[in-house]
C-alpha cells in the first residue's frame, strides 16, 4: 500500500464512470459533483441518471438501486457511454444490478462494509460474490470499507455512527476524485448542494440535513480525495 502514492500516473483520454447504490445513498449527489468537478478541470462530458425502478423501494433491494454514470473526456463527445470502465458498487444489490453493464475486465470498487448476510440475501446472493470466485472474475477489484473509514473520518465531530455512515457516499466520491486526479479544491461543497439529495431523503432525516450534514461530508470527502484514507486501507487498494 505504501507505494500508490508514488505509482506513476496513467494518463487517460477518456473515462467511464458508474456510482451504484440505494436510494437514499445520495448516488446522484455524488455523480453531480464529480460531474461539475471533472466540468471544472476543462473535461468534455456527459451523464445518465437513472432512479429506482421503485419509489421508496425496500433498502437492500435490487429495485431500490439508484445509479449515475458520467462520461469525461478530453475531446468532444455526444453520449455517456455504453459500457462504463469503473463500476463503485455500495452494497450487494447494486453489484447485482449493474454489474452486467460493466465493460469486460472494467474496474469494480466495492463497499465490502455492506456485503453481510442479510444484504446479500436481500440482493438474491446465494453466495457471497467476493468469495465465491466466479462473480468477479475476470474484473479488477478493490475492496474497500468505506463506511467504517468513513465512520473513523466522522469521529472527531462527535456524531453517530449511524449519523456518520450517511456520509458514505462522499467518502467513493472523495477516493474516486483521488483515483481520477480531482484536488479537494474542485469539490466545494455548500448546504445548498447538500440538500440536494432528494425531497425523500430530506423529509426522513429532516434533522440531519443543513450544517451538520455538511461537517460530515466534508469531513469524509477531504481525506479520500487526499489519498489519506486510501492509504489506511492497507492492503485493500493495491
Amino acid at each position: 500500500m505504501s507505494d500508490i502514492a508514488e505509482r506513476t500516473p496513467v494518463e487517460l483520454d477518456r473515462v467511464i464512470i458508474r456510482f451504484a447504490g440505494d436510494s437514499g445513498d445520495g448516488m446522484q449527489l455524488t455523480g453531480d459533483r464529480f460531474t461539475s468537478a471533472s466540468a471544472l478541470l476543462g473535461n468534455d462530458l456527459a451523464t445518465l441518471p437513472e432512479y429506482p425502478a421503485e419509489i421508496r423501494a425496500p433498502a437492500g433491494t435490487v429495485f431500490g438501486v439508484s445509479a449515475f454514470q458520467v462520461h469525461i473526456s478530453d475531446h468532444d463527445i455526444t453520449t455517456p457511454g455504453d459500457s462504463p470502465n469503473v463500476l463503485v458498487a455500495m452494497n450487494p444489490a447494486a453489484l447485482m444490478s449493474e454489474l452486467d453493464k460493466l465493460e469486460p475486465g472494467g474496474t469494480v470498487i466495492i463497499n465490502t462494509d455492506a456485503f453481510e448476510e442479510r444484504n446479500l440475501a436481500k440482493a438474491g446472493y446465494d453466495e457471497n460474490p467476493l468469495t465465491d470466485g466466479v462473480t468477479l472474475k475476470g474484473y479488477t477489484v478493490y475492496e474497500v470499507p468505506m463506511t467504517s473509514l468513513t465512520k473513523g473520518a466522522c469521529e472527531a465531530l462527535g456524531v453517530k455512527p449511524r449519523d456518520a455512515e450517511r456520509s458514505k457516499n462522499f467518502f467513493a466520491l472523495g477516493l474516486i476524485s483521488w483515483m481520477y486526479t480531482h484536488g479537494p479544491a474542485h469539490h466545494r461543497l455548500d448546504q445548498r448542494q447538500v440538500r440536494r439529495q432528494g425531497a425523500g431523503a430530506r423529509r426522513q432525516h429532516r434533522r440531519l440535513q443543513g450544517r451538520p450534514r455538511l461537517r460530515r461530508d466534508r469531513r469524509a470527502l477531504r481525506p479520500s480525495v487526499r489519498g489519506q484514507a486510501c492509504r489506511a486501507a492497507a492492503g485493500h487498494l493495491h
